[in-house]
């Protein structure tokens, strides 16, 4: 993907993406339990869709894919902004 002239300075700008997954319901017990690399179930598959927000902001829809042994997002759509 080409960045236009008129950006091309802010081009290196790292930008926190999310995919927002539901991931059901946890107790405090087991919020307090989690640890780097712990894993949270969700009721997610591959081919469930999910939304991605940029800076907060919702940038658009995303599928679940699998990558190897993770689960991965592919933007599907993005939101027009009004």
């Amino acid at each position: 993907m080409n960045v236009p002239d008129q950006i091309r300075p802010l081009a290196d700008i790292p930008l926190v993406v999310e995919a927002r997954l539901p991931c059901g319901t946890m107790t405090v017990e087991q919020l307090l339990s989690l640890k780097d690399g712990s894993l949270i179930r969700s009721d997610r598959a591959a081919g469930d869709n999910c939304d991605v927000q940029v800076g907060g902001q919702l940038l658009g829809s995303a599928e679940m894919i699998v990558l190897g042994n993770a689960l991965g997002c592919r933007i599907t759509d993005f939101r027009e902004k009004n």
